[in-house]
């Protein structure tokens, strides 16, 4: 969903009370997701995401941790191509999960 560039679609991912820290960044719930996925976007052009998933654990197994790497042309430099990698730490709510 992500190679969408679409906020909307993006934010449909998460839950509505989703947070999420990008560098210094806080971003919390529905609407700020795509508000800062729309600013994103506009900066990033042709951006191309691709993820795999790195480690799986916790005492449920709740926590996951993603390798991710993305590319995109750089609109504010000239159009440059840039990559970036890193990682991503996933914490979900096993309290929702169905224990049957």
């Amino acid at each position: 969903m992500w190679n969408t560039r679409d906020p909307a679609a993006v934010s449909r991912g998460y839950t509505p009370d989703c947070t999420w820290r990008n560098r210094s960044t806080f971003i919390k719930g529905t609407d700020e997701i795509i508000a800062f996925l729309t600013a994103k976007w506009k900066k990033e052009v042709d951006y191309r995401l691709r993820k795999e998933l790195f480690a799986v654990g916790g005492e449920n197994m709740e926590k996951i941790a993603v390798q991710f790497w993305y590319e995109y042309r750089d609109a504010e430099d000239g159009m440059k191509w840039k990559r970036c990698y890193g990682l991503e730490d996933w914490t979900f709510d096993v309290s929702e999960r169905d224990q049957t």
